[in-house]
Formats: C-alpha cells, sequence, structure tokens
C-alpha cells in the first residue's frame, strides 16, 4: 500500500542530509531514507532523482543510472508535459554516464536534454564528444558563443572544451584564443591554466588558493555548482547583505555583497537566470545578477569560485 505521506517526510530528510553533507564525505543515511522514501511510493520522482545523486556522490555510477533511468520512466509516465523536470533527469543522467566513461549512451541522453532546452547539459556533452574524438562536434556546439576576437570573453567551461577540440584538431593558435577567452571570464580554472601551460610551455599561477585565504571569514559555505537549478523539494539557499561577501577572482579581494538596488532587501537566494546561469535574487522583489564588477575592473561570474 502506498504510503505518500510517510514517503515525503522520509524524503524531507533524506533532503535536510543530502543537503547537509559536504564533500568529500558520502551521504548514506539520506541515501538510505531515500530508498525508504521510494519503497513507500516507488513512483516518487524526487526521491528517486535524490537517491540517484547521492549514488553519484558515492562514486556509485552503476546504481546511480539505472536509478536516473527509473526516475526518467517515472516523469515520462506521470508529468510527459513537465519540460524542465524531464530536461534536468536527462542531463543528470548524462552527466554520470559521463563519469561512467558510457560516453555513447551519455550523448544520446543529453542531446535529448538539450533538444528540450540549452542548459549545462552542453558542457557534458561536449565532454563527451572530446572523448569520443568529434572534436568538430564540440566546435559546432558552441559556434554561437565563441567570442569574435583575441579580446573576447568566453564562460570558462565552454571555452575548456572547445579549447581542447581545437587543439586536438593541430589548431592551437585558435585553441589558445578560446582559452584565453575563459580565463579572462574565469581568471581561478585551473583545467584551463594546465592547458594554457600545456600549450606555450610556460607558467601561470592559480589564484585558487590566494582567493580562498583573501575571503577568510566571509567564505559562503553553501555548495554552488551545476546542479542549483534542480532544487529537490524547494530547498532554499541564502545569502545576506550583512554577512557575506563577493570575492573576486582577480584581485583577490572580499567585496561586501550589498543590499538589493532595486528594494533593498537584504536577503539573496540562489537561482538561475534566463540565461541558465547561476545567480543571486532578492526574495523579496525577485531582482537579481549572475555576475558583479569588482572595483578593480574584472567582471566575474555567481559561483563557488566568487562566493
Amino acid at each position: 500500500m502506498i504510503d505518500k505521506e510517510k514517503a515525503q517526510t522520509l524524503f524531507d530528510e533524506a533532503l535536510k542530509i543530502s543537503f547537509e553533507t559536504r564533500h568529500p564525505n558520502v551521504p548514506h543515511r539520506a541515501i538510505a531514507l531515500a530508498e525508504a522514501a521510494l519503497s513507500e511510493d516507488p513512483g516518487f520522482i524526487k526521491a528517486a532523482s535524490l537517491l540517484a545523486n547521492d549514488l553519484r556522490r558515492a562514486n556509485n555510477f552503476e546504481k546511480s543510472i539505472d536509478m536516473y533511468k527509473y526516475a526518467l520512466s517515472c516523469a515520462e509516465a506521470q508529468e510527459p508535459d513537465n519540460y524542465k523536470l524531464l530536461r534536468n533527469i536527462l542531463r543528470d543522467l548524462g552527466r554520470v554516464l559521463v563519469l561512467a566513461k558510457k560516453y555513447e549512451d551519455a550523448v544520446k541522453y543529453l542531446e535529448r536534454s538539450l533538444d528540450i532546452e540549452y542548459s549545462s547539459a552542453s558542457e557534458y556533452l561536449a565532454d563527451a564528444y572530446n572523448k569520443l574524438g568529434k572534436y568538430e562536434e564540440v566546435i559546432k556546439l558552441y559556434a554561437n558563443i565563441e567570442p569574435s576576437s583575441n579580446e573576447g570573453r568566453m564562460v570558462d567551461k565552454p571555452a575548456l572544451y572547445m579549447g581542447r577540440a581545437y587543439k586536438q584538431l593541430g589548431m592551437k593558435e585558435k585553441a589558445e584564443i578560446v582559452f584565453e577567452a575563459g580565463l579572462r571570464f574565469n581568471p581561478a580554472n585551473d583545467d584551463i591554466i594546465a592547458e594554457l601551460n600545456n600549450l606555450k610551455g610556460g607558467q601561470k599561477m592559480s589564484e585558487k588558493s590566494e582567493w580562498k585565504a583573501a575571503m577568510g571569514p566571509h567564505e559562503f559555505k553553501a555548495c554552488v555548482d551545476n546542479d542549483i537549478d534542480f532544487k529537490y523539494g524547494g530547498a532554499d539557499v541564502r545569502a545576506k547583505s550583512e554577512t557575506n561577501a563577493l570575492g573576486c577572482v582577480k584581485c583577490i579581494q572580499a567585496n561586501p555583497l550589498e543590499a538589493c538596488n532595486n528594494c533593498g532587501n537584504q536577503t539573496y537566494s540562489f537561482g538561475v537566470g534566463q540565461d541558465g546561469k547561476i545567480g543571486l535574487f532578492c526574495i523579496k522583489c525577485k531582482q537579481g545578477f549572475t555576475s558583479w564588477k569588482c572595483i578593480c575592473g574584472a567582471v566575474n561570474p555567481i559561483s563557488s569560485n566568487t562566493f
């Protein structure tokens, strides 16, 4: 007999524990609670998705893949018109398939996700394409956002994968331009720094350790990643102007988070803008921003590197 109320209670506790368990710790208790919630209500999509995500965090990729496929089948049966739900499950399933090095399968699900709506699935798809040697596909995937000149800026993840594709095609000068554009967007991206070091044979110091030291007690403890827009059960993360600060990845200075320019409210919530980028949004008037400009002139994205 299905007990939805008990399943919801178990899920709520699993969600809380999962959210509070930080890497590299594994949310074993959350996994057990999500499994219990599913035993009470086998069609509980959020519980299946949470369980699949935590299994991924535990590096149990095979079980995570199976659970994401189960969540997908439930979503297709119960909510076939919920495009955002389907998009996210397809994306997350593709992500785990990439981690499991099942690139051909990953491509199928990630392409389906992107057919619904453009999202961070493109990053996992680009990675899979590169691993399969489909370098031209990576370039086509990001052609619309490639910088038009040597001084352009490009979101660092696409820049990383596109630059790698150009490098594999022997177009090293083009790869360098793209890597540099990505580094202008996020100077703390160690993967791009390493790629440029390989191309140039020189050294460029990573600013990540200096950034952490500069942030000190202002460092925001919430984990901000590519899954922030998939809010299991409505979990919310808040930031306050009198408590948190923005850390510039270029000058390594902590800039206190200011009150909302629109209404003066001091509390923000993490969310995703219409452009698919992570941002901070006022909980009162819903106005927000996905990037900010430091007094040194550097434009920073809202991410775990700058908050």
